[in-house]
């Protein structure tokens, strides 16, 4: 190799755009493939760029998947970038998509879906040179950092030819968003799957709400914890932009410190944390009436790329892809080994068979699995409550506090949700509803008149859904494992989401998706721990 320094990376981009060999390679890619290129440092982006216009170029089968893996210090600089492309002017609406998507700069890897799943960019942040130090993955091709002879611009190793994906059959139990957005990924990346649910629909359960917040609550420490929940919360954010105006509301969210308590906690996470101002910022209580429109006596934290959703929307739009099979009112009982693949038993007796089962089940996920013991899930019911517009003075995006508010849309706005862990009744309660009104005439004196608390609750509406939580209140999403850590092949779950299922759910999804499709997976090594399926055996049993 030379030393001489490299060109600049226009003229880097215009090599890329010219290499014959390259480009047979993603020409070869099949329908449901995948070709994975790495390289150390991401810069300005104009090699990735230049490797994505090729890929439109050679490939255009829909269901292929170009992967593009690196690491990065900052997001590019768009002035500088877009000067760069001057003299490429068929990069400028590649680079409108990747600088619209482009990640805050905060430790671990990012995942970006582009081109309508047609490509995905995996960013590595933090003190590294080399995204090998926090992914797992195997390259087709790596963009050389080193410079030929001559040449001068990056030298493209291939070590191997491009798979192609095959999967099987897929069968996914439960049909509320995890399950949707499941069945909606795998789709996109033409696997063949079939979403059964024992409802006659999708969003039966605690996904039909009409409403929901998009937020998590961020740890003091950044742990393993805090750094998967705002992953999570950070893609989920990208994810949900081709819904905005279809189910997505992006109004942005107040999280106030509504009590002594919760105010020295956010005090206690200001000091210890720098966080990019484009994931939040602190604000006083006059700035956060100012946001939500209305008078509101604490301050905390603003989210300006949160805001809210229409779950069962969502669910309907997600699950109407045209590769998706549905077996709604089809209530699994069991769930068998075949030795080559698994078979779902009805109640009645019917059975269904695939090669590869992911559970989704919510609540209902314990009893499925085909292992004896115990696991440590919970079932807790939530009830939300769905007040008229004309009963209350709504803010004009999401507070949250003990609970939470959200705009008026459709003539109401739901306030939830309550948490009750010994109560198993589905049936609505007054008491319930009584207890999400006292908590916002508490939070919100300005959005509801305490002294209209009974007249008000005679005219909402509840609605009670069960969520699933494991022990740590952590999800669980992964290939199903024995406690001792031996693998049931073909079987995965995806549950244990909670009340942030909205939030969790497209990562998990996507992560749950690379694993089945055989794809680089979009979470590093200490998160897969995190999340993975061994926490849910009770100790002592298998």
């Amino acid at each position: 190799m030379s030393d001489a320094p490299p060109c600049p990376p226009e003229e880097t981009a215009r090599t890329l755009l010219r290499r014959k060999k390259l480009a047979e390679r993603l020409a070869g890619v099949p329908d449901g493939g995948h070709f994975v290129i790495a390289q150390k440092q991401f810069g300005e982006g104009l090699s990735f760029l230049a490797v994505w216009r090729l890929w439109q170029q050679t490939n255009c089968r829909p269901h292929a998947c170009l992967h593009f893996i690196s690491a990065y210090h900052g997001c590019p600089d768009r002035a500088e970038l877009f000067h760069a492309l001057t003299a490429l002017p068929e990069l400028v609406p590649l680079a409108d998509e990747l600088i619209a998507g482009f990640p805050p700069d905060v430790s671990g890897p990012h995942r970006l879906v582009l081109d309508q799943g047609r490509v995905r960019l995996t960013l590595c942040s933090g003190d590294l040179y080399d995204p090998r130090n926090q992914l797992e993955f195997s390259a087709d091709a790596w963009l050389a950092a080193t410079t030929r002879p001559g040449d001068g611009c990056p030298e493209l190793e291939s070590p191997g030819p491009a798979p192609a994906g095959n999967a099987g059959t897929i069968g996914i139990v439960g049909a509320g968003i995890a399950g949707s957005l499941l069945a909606d990924n795998l789709a996109r990346r033409h696997c063949k799957v079939t979403l059964i649910d024992r409802a006659g629909s999708v969003a039966s359960a605690a996904s039909g709400n009409r409403q929901g917040a998009l937020y998590v609550k961020l740890g003091v420490d950044y742990n393993d914890q805090t750094q998967l929940a705002l992953a999570a919360l950070m893609f989920s954010q990208r994810f949900y932009r081709r819904f905005e105006g279809a189910g997505w509301h992006p109004t942005g969210l107040l999280q106030l410190a509504y009590s002594d308590a919760e105010a020295d906690r956010q005090a206690r996470f200001l000091a210890k944390n720098q966080y990019p101002a484009r994931i939040f910022e602190p604000v006083s209580a006059d700035r956060a009436s100012a946001i939500a429109g209305i008078p509101i006596n604490h301050g905390g934290l603003w989210f300006p790329a949160s805001g809210w959703l229409q779950p069962a929307k969502l669910c309907q739009s997600l699950a109407s892809h045209p590769d998706i099979s549905h077996r709604f009112g089809f209530a699994v009982d069991t769930i068998k080994n075949e030795g080559a693949g698994w078979s779902l038993v009805s109640s009645q007796g019917e059975s269904l068979r695939f090669d590869q089962v992911v559970i989704c089940a919510g609540p209902d996920t314990p009893g499925l699995i085909p292992l004896d013991g115990q696991f440590r899930m919970k079932r807790i019911r939530g009830q939300i409550t769905e007040l008229p517009e004309n009963s209350i003075n709504a803010p004009q995006v999401v507070v949250c506090g003990p609970g939470y508010l959200n705009p008026v849309h459709d003539g109401s706005a739901l306030v939830g949700a309550t948490f009750d862990l010994h109560d198993p009744s589905p049936a609505v309660s007054a008491q319930s509803d009584r207890e999400n009104l006292d908590m916002l005439a508490d939070l919100l004196p300005a959005a509801l008149d305490s002294s209209r608390i009974t007249e008000i609750a005679a005219r909402s509406r509840g609605r009670v859904g069960f969520r699933c939580t494991t022990h740590d209140y952590q999800p669980t999403a992964g290939v199903m494992k024995t406690r001792e850590g031996r693998m049931l092949n073909g079987l995965y779950l995806l549950t244990g989401l909670g009340s942030k299922g909205l939030t969790y759910a497209p990562l998990l999804a996507e992560y749950l998706a690379d694993l089945i499709s055989g794809q680089p997976a979009c979470l590093p090594e200490n998160l897969v721990k995190r999340v993975a399926t061994q926490r849910s055996h009770q100790a002592g049993k298998t």
